[in-house]
């Protein structure tokens, strides 16, 4: 399940019913340090993607 804000933006919406049958759409991207997440971070967030941390959750990652 994707938590989207109240106001669902058309992306958001496509989004979230292509993935429907999810239980959960966990998106990686640019660390906050980095310069591409001054345009992707609010991006997402207007697509109503939430940071973990936002949801009570923790991310871990392993890159081999």
């Amino acid at each position: 399940m994707i938590t989207i804000s109240a106001s669902i933006p058309p992306a958001a919406e496509e989004i979230r019913d292509r993935y429907r049958q999810c239980m959960f759409l966990a998106l990686t991207t640019d660390a906050e340090d980095t310069p591409g997440a001054s345009s992707s971070h609010p991006f997402y967030a207007s697509m109503g993607v939430r940071r973990h941390a936002e949801l009570g959750l923790a991310a871990f990652g392993l890159r081999p």
